[in-house]
């Protein structure tokens, strides 16, 4: 289970919920005030920070102390924000790459009819056989990348060449009409 979670407000406006270690960072940092209340989840009432955390003496702290600490406050915020994003931009482009792919698999699964005759008309330009040519992963690929230039513009649009190329590969049987 992750780090505790806690209510924070200052008189009547609740700031948020946040992990006690940001709580700490903010309260050293003065962002937060002893006097601001807290109240962890289930609790009924609330109560000010001070009776939570030591309270952290900044008074006698010189003015670049406070500076450091506030910087070094705010990089890890800003850190730890740069990084949550990155993950979410990295996991909606992932989760977009599968949709589309899922997307892909399936308009060229329906469109194994026709591509059977275009990889047909294909292969039979070369001087290969259909069973040498199952063999040839790099005669396939030339294949395959030839037939996807006899696509009708918008599947070009919607699957890309390695896609396609793939997708062919994993399907030789099917295409060249052999079971598998």
């Amino acid at each position: 289970m992750g780090e505790i979670q806690i209510h924070i407000a200052r008189g009547e406006l609740e700031l948020g919920v946040l992990p006690m270690s940001e709580v700490r960072e903010l309260l050293a940092s003065e962002f937060l005030l002893p006097t601001d209340s807290y109240k962890n989840p289930g609790q009924v009432g609330w109560q000010p920070l001070s009776e939570l955390l030591p309270v952290v003496e900044t008074k006698t702290a010189s003015v670049s102390s406070k500076i450091r600490s506030t910087l070094a406050g705010a990089s890890s915020v800003v850190r730890k924000t740069a990084n949550d994003v990155a993950a979410k931009i990295s996991s909606a482009a992932e989760h977009k790459k599968t949709q589309m792919a899922a997307a892909s698999n399936r308009m060229l699964e329906d469109f194994i009819p026709a591509l059977r005759s275009l990889v047909g008309t294909a292969l039979a330009k070369s001087s290969q056989t259909v069973e040498a040519a199952l063999r040839d992963e790099a005669l396939l690929r030339k294949v395959f990348g030839a037939v996807y230039d006899l696509l009708p513009k918008p599947v070009r649009r919607f699957v890309s060449e390695e896609v396609f190329v793939e997708f062919c590969l994993g399907h030789r049987q099917r295409l060249l009409n052999k079971s598998s």
